[in-house]
Protein backbone atom coordinates (compact mmCIF):
# COMPACT_ATOMS: atom_id res chain seq x y z
CA UNK A 1 0.00 0.00 0.00
CA UNK A 2 1.43 3.37 -1.06
CA UNK A 3 0.31 6.50 0.77
CA UNK A 4 1.05 10.05 -0.34
CA UNK A 5 -0.69 13.37 -0.84
CA UNK A 6 0.97 13.63 -4.26
CA UNK A 7 -0.35 11.42 -7.10
CA UNK A 8 2.89 11.86 -9.07
CA UNK A 9 4.93 10.50 -6.17
CA UNK A 10 2.61 7.50 -5.92
CA UNK A 11 2.90 6.75 -9.64
CA UNK A 12 6.70 7.04 -9.71
CA UNK A 13 7.14 4.80 -6.69
CA UNK A 14 4.65 2.28 -8.07
CA UNK A 15 6.54 2.05 -11.37
CA UNK A 16 9.85 1.57 -9.56
CA UNK A 17 8.38 -1.28 -7.51
CA UNK A 18 6.81 -2.95 -10.56
CA UNK A 19 10.08 -2.70 -12.49
CA UNK A 20 12.05 -4.51 -9.79
CA UNK A 21 9.58 -6.95 -8.25
CA UNK A 22 6.79 -9.23 -9.37
CA UNK A 23 3.71 -7.43 -8.08
CA UNK A 24 0.07 -6.73 -8.87
CA UNK A 25 -1.42 -3.24 -9.01
CA UNK A 26 -4.89 -3.23 -7.43
CA UNK A 27 -5.40 0.44 -8.27
CA UNK A 28 -6.62 3.22 -6.00
CA UNK A 29 -8.70 2.39 -2.94
CA UNK A 30 -12.07 3.70 -4.15
CA UNK A 31 -14.72 1.62 -2.41
CA UNK A 32 -13.61 -1.71 -0.96
CA UNK A 33 -10.43 -3.77 -1.12
CA UNK A 34 -8.82 -6.56 0.89
CA UNK A 35 -5.15 -6.32 1.81
CA UNK A 36 -3.15 -8.77 4.00
CA UNK A 37 -6.40 -9.94 5.54
CA UNK A 38 -7.66 -6.44 6.25
CA UNK A 39 -10.76 -5.06 4.58
CA UNK A 40 -10.66 -1.38 3.64
CA UNK A 41 -13.81 0.52 2.71
CA UNK A 42 -14.22 4.18 1.81
CA UNK A 43 -17.54 5.63 2.95
CA UNK A 44 -18.68 9.15 3.89
CA UNK A 45 -15.11 10.50 3.73
CA UNK A 46 -13.92 7.79 6.10
CA UNK A 47 -11.59 4.85 5.66
CA UNK A 48 -13.11 1.92 7.52
CA UNK A 49 -10.89 -1.02 8.45
CA UNK A 50 -12.00 -4.41 9.75
CA UNK A 51 -11.44 -8.15 9.37
CA UNK A 52 -15.00 -9.39 9.05
CA UNK A 53 -14.20 -11.92 6.30
CA UNK A 54 -11.20 -13.36 8.17
CA UNK A 55 -13.21 -13.61 11.40
CA UNK A 56 -16.12 -15.35 9.67
CA UNK A 57 -13.64 -17.78 8.10
CA UNK A 58 -12.27 -18.54 11.58
CA UNK A 59 -15.79 -19.08 12.92
CA UNK A 60 -16.57 -21.42 10.04
CA UNK A 61 -13.39 -23.38 10.72
CA UNK A 62 -14.64 -24.21 14.21
CA UNK A 63 -18.32 -24.55 13.34
CA UNK A 64 -18.26 -28.25 14.34
CA UNK A 65 -17.87 -27.16 17.97
CA UNK A 66 -21.33 -25.52 17.86
CA UNK A 67 -20.12 -22.32 19.51
CA UNK A 68 -22.69 -19.61 20.19
CA UNK A 69 -22.16 -15.82 20.13
CA UNK A 70 -21.22 -14.34 23.51
CA UNK A 71 -21.09 -10.72 24.52
CA UNK A 72 -18.33 -11.02 27.11
CA UNK A 73 -14.87 -12.55 27.24
CA UNK A 74 -14.53 -14.35 30.56
CA UNK A 75 -11.19 -15.05 32.22
CA UNK A 76 -11.26 -16.63 35.70
CA UNK A 77 -9.96 -14.32 38.40
CA UNK A 78 -6.44 -15.17 39.44
CA UNK A 79 -4.14 -17.59 37.68
CA UNK A 80 -4.37 -20.58 40.03
CA UNK A 81 -6.04 -23.05 37.70
CA UNK A 82 -6.74 -26.63 38.71
CA UNK A 83 -7.97 -28.02 35.39
CA UNK A 84 -5.99 -30.73 33.58
CA UNK A 85 -3.23 -30.01 31.08
CA UNK A 86 -4.08 -30.42 27.41
CA UNK A 87 -2.99 -33.56 25.60
CA UNK A 88 -0.65 -33.35 22.61
CA UNK A 89 -3.38 -32.88 19.99
CA UNK A 90 -5.32 -30.40 22.10
CA UNK A 91 -2.09 -28.49 22.71
CA UNK A 92 -1.44 -28.29 18.96
CA UNK A 93 -5.01 -27.09 18.32
CA UNK A 94 -4.67 -24.52 21.10
CA UNK A 95 -1.50 -23.05 19.60
CA UNK A 96 -3.17 -22.77 16.19
CA UNK A 97 -6.19 -20.96 17.65
CA UNK A 98 -4.02 -18.54 19.63
CA UNK A 99 -1.94 -17.85 16.52
CA UNK A 100 -5.03 -16.99 14.48
CA UNK A 101 -6.44 -14.83 17.28
CA UNK A 102 -3.10 -13.03 17.65
CA UNK A 103 -3.12 -12.08 13.97
CA UNK A 104 -6.66 -10.70 14.23
CA UNK A 105 -5.82 -8.86 17.44
CA UNK A 106 -2.67 -7.25 16.04
CA UNK A 107 -4.28 -5.93 12.85
CA UNK A 108 -7.56 -4.35 13.91
CA UNK A 109 -9.01 -5.72 17.14
CA UNK A 110 -7.51 -4.16 20.28
CA UNK A 111 -10.61 -5.32 22.17
CA UNK A 112 -9.26 -8.90 22.30
CA UNK A 113 -5.59 -7.99 22.78
CA UNK A 114 -5.48 -8.44 26.56
CA UNK A 115 -7.29 -11.78 26.44
CA UNK A 116 -5.08 -13.10 23.65
CA UNK A 117 -1.94 -11.96 25.47
CA UNK A 118 -3.18 -13.85 28.54
CA UNK A 119 -3.27 -17.03 26.45
CA UNK A 120 0.12 -16.35 24.86
CA UNK A 121 1.67 -16.52 28.33
CA UNK A 122 0.62 -20.17 28.75
CA UNK A 123 1.42 -21.47 25.26
CA UNK A 124 3.99 -23.96 26.56
CA UNK A 125 1.79 -25.62 29.21
CA UNK A 126 -1.87 -24.75 28.60
CA UNK A 127 -4.71 -26.32 30.54
CA UNK A 128 -8.23 -27.17 29.48
CA UNK A 129 -9.53 -23.92 30.98
CA UNK A 130 -7.20 -21.98 28.66
CA UNK A 131 -8.64 -23.76 25.63
CA UNK A 132 -12.10 -22.80 26.91
CA UNK A 133 -11.01 -19.15 27.09
CA UNK A 134 -9.69 -19.32 23.51
CA UNK A 135 -13.02 -20.70 22.30
CA UNK A 136 -14.80 -18.03 24.36
CA UNK A 137 -12.88 -15.37 22.41
CA UNK A 138 -14.09 -16.93 19.15
CA UNK A 139 -17.65 -16.82 20.54
CA UNK A 140 -17.12 -13.13 21.32
CA UNK A 141 -15.94 -12.53 17.75
CA UNK A 142 -19.10 -14.29 16.55
CA UNK A 143 -21.08 -11.67 18.45
CA UNK A 144 -19.04 -8.77 17.07
CA UNK A 145 -17.43 -9.84 13.77
CA UNK A 146 -17.41 -6.44 12.06
CA UNK A 147 -16.06 -4.00 14.65
CA UNK A 148 -14.08 -1.44 12.67
CA UNK A 149 -11.43 1.22 13.03
CA UNK A 150 -12.46 4.53 11.45
CA UNK A 151 -9.92 6.92 9.95
CA UNK A 152 -11.50 10.31 9.29
CA UNK A 153 -10.97 14.04 9.50
CA UNK A 154 -10.81 14.88 13.15
CA UNK A 155 -10.16 17.70 15.59
CA UNK A 156 -8.27 15.29 17.82
CA UNK A 157 -4.63 15.97 18.61
CA UNK A 158 -2.44 14.51 15.81
CA UNK A 159 -0.56 12.15 18.13
CA UNK A 160 -1.94 10.88 21.44
CA UNK A 161 -0.36 8.14 23.53
CA UNK A 162 -2.25 6.37 26.30
CA UNK A 163 -0.25 4.17 28.66
CA UNK A 164 -1.39 2.30 31.73
CA UNK A 165 -0.21 -0.41 34.09
CA UNK A 166 -2.03 -2.98 36.17
CA UNK A 167 0.14 -3.24 39.28
CA UNK A 168 1.30 -6.73 40.35
CA UNK A 169 -1.56 -8.29 38.40
CA UNK A 170 0.16 -11.62 37.71
CA UNK A 171 0.61 -14.52 40.09
CA UNK A 172 4.36 -13.85 40.10
CA UNK A 173 3.74 -10.18 41.06
CA UNK A 174 4.74 -8.79 37.66
CA UNK A 175 2.67 -5.85 36.42
CA UNK A 176 1.02 -5.56 33.01
CA UNK A 177 1.63 -2.70 30.57
CA UNK A 178 -1.06 -1.43 28.22
CA UNK A 179 -0.36 1.01 25.37
CA UNK A 180 -2.52 2.51 22.65
CA UNK A 181 -1.34 5.20 20.23
CA UNK A 182 -3.86 7.36 18.39
CA UNK A 183 -3.30 9.44 15.26
CA UNK A 184 -6.05 12.03 14.79
CA UNK A 185 -8.32 9.98 17.03
CA UNK A 186 -7.80 6.58 15.36
CA UNK A 187 -5.70 3.77 16.87
CA UNK A 188 -2.55 2.86 14.92
CA UNK A 189 -0.74 0.82 17.57
CA UNK A 190 -1.79 -1.10 20.68
CA UNK A 191 -0.15 -3.68 22.90
CA UNK A 192 -0.43 -5.61 26.12
CA UNK A 193 2.80 -6.78 27.71
CA UNK A 194 3.80 -8.40 30.96
CA UNK A 195 6.57 -6.30 32.52
CA UNK A 196 9.88 -8.16 32.65
CA UNK A 197 10.78 -7.05 36.18
CA UNK A 198 8.78 -6.67 39.38
CA UNK A 199 7.75 -3.14 40.31
CA UNK A 200 7.78 -2.12 43.96
CA UNK A 201 4.94 0.39 43.58
CA UNK A 202 2.13 1.28 41.21
CA UNK A 203 4.00 4.46 40.26
CA UNK A 204 7.04 2.46 39.21
CA UNK A 205 4.85 0.20 37.07
CA UNK A 206 3.35 3.29 35.41
CA UNK A 207 6.82 4.72 34.69
CA UNK A 208 7.85 1.45 33.03
CA UNK A 209 4.68 1.54 30.94
CA UNK A 210 5.46 5.11 29.91
CA UNK A 211 8.97 4.12 28.79
CA UNK A 212 7.57 1.40 26.53
CA UNK A 213 4.93 3.78 25.18
CA UNK A 214 7.50 6.45 24.31
CA UNK A 215 9.70 3.87 22.55
CA UNK A 216 6.82 2.88 20.28
CA UNK A 217 5.67 6.46 19.78
CA UNK A 218 9.08 7.63 18.56
CA UNK A 219 9.22 5.30 15.56
CA UNK A 220 5.55 5.89 14.71
CA UNK A 221 6.22 9.62 14.79
CA UNK A 222 9.12 9.15 12.35
CA UNK A 223 6.93 7.17 9.96
CA UNK A 224 4.27 9.88 9.84
CA UNK A 225 6.88 12.60 9.45
CA UNK A 226 8.09 10.79 6.33
CA UNK A 227 4.55 10.35 5.00
CA UNK A 228 3.58 14.00 5.48
CA UNK A 229 7.10 15.31 4.79
CA UNK A 230 6.99 17.63 7.77
CA UNK A 231 7.66 17.59 11.48
CA UNK A 232 4.85 16.06 13.50
CA UNK A 233 3.61 18.08 16.44
CA UNK A 234 4.70 17.12 19.92
CA UNK A 235 2.74 14.13 21.25
CA UNK A 236 0.52 14.10 24.32
CA UNK A 237 1.01 11.19 26.71
CA UNK A 238 -1.93 10.36 28.95
CA UNK A 239 -1.42 8.64 32.32
CA UNK A 240 -4.00 8.09 35.07
CA UNK A 241 -1.53 8.00 37.98
CA UNK A 242 -0.77 11.47 39.40
CA UNK A 243 2.27 10.44 41.52
CA UNK A 244 3.83 8.82 38.44
CA UNK A 245 3.21 11.96 36.37
CA UNK A 246 4.84 14.12 39.05
CA UNK A 247 7.87 11.84 39.13
CA UNK A 248 8.23 11.91 35.33
CA UNK A 249 7.69 15.67 35.06
CA UNK A 250 10.05 16.61 37.88
CA UNK A 251 12.56 13.85 37.17
CA UNK A 252 12.90 13.44 40.92
CA UNK A 253 12.33 10.47 43.19
CA UNK A 254 11.62 10.99 46.86
CA UNK A 255 10.59 7.38 47.50
CA UNK A 256 13.53 5.07 48.22
CA UNK A 257 11.62 2.20 46.62
CA UNK A 258 11.94 3.88 43.22
CA UNK A 259 15.52 5.15 43.13
CA UNK A 260 16.55 2.27 40.88
CA UNK A 261 14.30 3.67 38.12
CA UNK A 262 16.59 6.65 37.43
CA UNK A 263 17.62 5.22 34.05
CA UNK A 264 13.99 5.11 32.95
CA UNK A 265 13.48 8.69 34.09
CA UNK A 266 16.54 9.84 32.17
CA UNK A 267 15.02 8.31 29.03
CA UNK A 268 11.75 10.17 29.66
CA UNK A 269 13.42 13.49 30.50
CA UNK A 270 12.80 15.12 27.10
CA UNK A 271 9.14 14.11 27.23
CA UNK A 272 8.39 15.30 30.75
CA UNK A 273 6.28 18.27 29.63
CA UNK A 274 4.16 16.05 27.38
CA UNK A 275 2.54 14.02 30.15
CA UNK A 276 -1.06 14.79 31.08
CA UNK A 277 -3.44 13.31 33.58
CA UNK A 278 -6.51 11.44 32.36
CA UNK A 279 -9.22 9.97 34.59
CA UNK A 280 -9.32 6.19 34.58
CA UNK A 281 -12.75 6.14 32.91
CA UNK A 282 -11.16 7.83 29.87
CA UNK A 283 -7.86 5.96 29.96
CA UNK A 284 -7.98 4.13 26.62
CA UNK A 285 -5.23 1.73 27.67
CA UNK A 286 -7.24 0.51 30.65
CA UNK A 287 -8.78 -2.28 28.57
CA UNK A 288 -5.29 -3.47 27.65
CA UNK A 289 -4.21 -4.16 31.23
CA UNK A 290 -7.19 -6.14 32.53
CA UNK A 291 -10.61 -7.47 31.66
CA UNK A 292 -13.25 -4.72 31.62
CA UNK A 293 -16.91 -4.81 30.63
CA UNK A 294 -17.64 -5.16 26.93
CA UNK A 295 -19.58 -1.88 26.86
CA UNK A 296 -16.61 -0.03 28.38
CA UNK A 297 -14.22 -1.82 26.04
CA UNK A 298 -16.16 -0.72 22.96
CA UNK A 299 -16.47 2.83 24.27
CA UNK A 300 -12.74 3.09 25.01
CA UNK A 301 -11.72 1.87 21.56
CA UNK A 302 -14.27 4.04 19.77
CA UNK A 303 -16.22 1.32 18.01
CA UNK A 304 -19.07 3.17 16.31
CA UNK A 305 -22.45 1.64 15.49
CA UNK A 306 -21.73 -1.68 17.15
CA UNK A 307 -23.81 -4.43 15.55
CA UNK A 308 -24.45 -7.57 17.57
CA UNK A 309 -25.27 -10.90 16.01
CA UNK A 310 -27.93 -12.90 17.76
CA UNK A 311 -26.89 -15.12 20.62
CA UNK A 312 -26.10 -15.20 24.28
CA UNK A 313 -25.84 -11.87 26.06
Amino acid sequence: MIISQNDTVIEKLKQRILSRFEAKDYGPMIEHIEYIGLEFAVKNNEIIVNQEMRIKKLIEEYSSLCLVPKKNIIIPKGEVVKSDYLNEKQHSDFRKIVGKLSYISNLSRPDITFSVNYLQRVLEKPRKCHLSIALNIISYLMKFPDLSIHFKKSKHHPLEVYCDASYASSKDAHSTTGIIIMVYGAPVYWATKKQSTISLSSSEAEVKAAVEAVKQMLWIKKIFQQIFNKLFVSPVLFVDNIPAINIMKNNEISNAKMRHTNINLSFLKKMRNNFKYVVTSKQLADGLTKIVSTDKLHRLFGYDNVNETEGEM
